[in-house]
């Protein structure tokens, strides 16, 4: 004998489920991905404007800064704390 699948708590599970894994994906990204990037950034006062683009396999980060300011320096100081953050690929 078939049992008769009953649609509204099936469908209630489907959605639940797709709820709980994506929001908690998007939670995870914004709070312990894209936010530690921004404040690294935001500390270093030569700094006056950023442009960060994701990538599955890269971040790609596109700065401007004040006048007279070392780039090379800022560049790897910024770099080496991005590393120093980082828990995935390196």
């Amino acid at each position: 004998m078939a049992k008769k699948i009953r649609i509204m708590p099936t469908l209630l599970i489907m959605v639940t489920t797709a709820v709980a894994l994506f929001g908690g994906w998007t939670l995870y990204e914004r709070n312990f991905v894209k936010q530690p990037v921004e404040r690294i950034l935001k500390q270093h006062a030569e700094i006056t404007q950023y442009d960060v683009q994701w990538y599955p396999d890269a971040l790609q980060v596109k700065l401007k800064s004040k006048d007279g300011t070392n780039i090379s320096s800022l560049i790897e100081r910024v770099s080496d704390e991005l590393q120093q953050n980082s828990n995935g690929k390196k």
